[in-house]
């Protein structure tokens, strides 16, 4: 699935230069996160073809204005290489727009089984889903414009949470329970746990990584939470499906 820039949040005035800045702040942090890989369900971030962003988003103030305020320099970075160098949309030109709040978008309606990441310039987008009208039809789009809103939308998007089960995969030993079954250790730490997590691959329904040569299979608990462990029984099948990824030490 990809995730859609909202073009319409860009043809709102927020009330000033303040608010547009910590707007921004926060439409900056959920892309990041996007592209961070922690929603595993989403291919790529892409924009609207020829987007207008000339209009001004505070009083008197347009974007190439509001960008150098923003404190940290990477973000401003980012924002510009955001709306200017992601992949357009392969729109047709005939695509029935999506219509939300007297304005039209057909980006967000290319985008409407996927989801819209939304600009907060407005009311009108503080909500998880936007409802508007398509071809006629009522339709609602799932919108990310505030990091709660991922938590509304968490299966869909793939996001993936680490549940240390130390009860049952403690580190660095292995430990022998109920039937005479042995369980294997988890010598990760939660957080390198989560981030091995966010790039495993699901295959024959079990999601396995790699890291340091060795091999480590993710368990479902609930929607969305998982637990892992060390696995040294591992499928040869699954071992060579691994191997065609590039397990980069450097960024696990």
């Amino acid at each position: 699935m990809i995730a859609a820039i909202n073009d319409l949040p860009f043809h709102y005035q927020m009330s000033s230069l303040d608010e547009a800045v910590s707007r921004f702040s926060a439409f900056i942090k959920i892309c990041k996160s996007i592209e961070d890989g922690h929603m595993t369900n989403v291919e790529k971030i892409v924009i609207a073809p020829e987007s207008d962003y000339s209009g001004h988003l505070a009083p008197g103030l347009v974007l190439q204005q509001i960008i150098p305020k923003i404190k940290s320099k990477e973000d401003q970075r980012y924002i510009m290489s955001l709306l200017k160098n992601r992949d357009a949309a392969p729109i047709d030109a005939d695509t029935a727009p999506f219509c939300f709040d007297g304005k039209e978008s057909q980006i967000c309606s290319y985008a409407k089984d996927d989801v819209v990441v939304s600009l907060c310039s407005s009311p009108v987008f503080e909500t998880a889903s936007l409802s508007g009208v398509c071809c006629d039809k009522a339709c609602d789009i799932r919108n990310l414009s505030a990091e709660e809103h991922s938590s509304c939308h968490m299966e869909h998007l793939g996001i993936r949470l680490y549940h240390a089960n130390s009860g049952k995969h403690t580190p660095f030993r292995e430990l022998t329970y109920a039937g005479g079954k042995t369980a294997s250790s988890m010598d990760l730490d939660d957080a390198a746990a989560q981030t091995l997590l966010n790039k495993a691959v699901l295959i024959d329904n079990r999601l396995y990584a790699k890291k340091g040569g060795k091999i480590y299979t993710f368990m479902r608990e609930a929607p969305c939470i998982y637990h892992g462990y060390i696995n040294n029984q591992v499928p040869d099948n699954v071992q060579r499906l691994l191997e065609k990824y590039p397990w980069d030490e450097t960024i696990l």
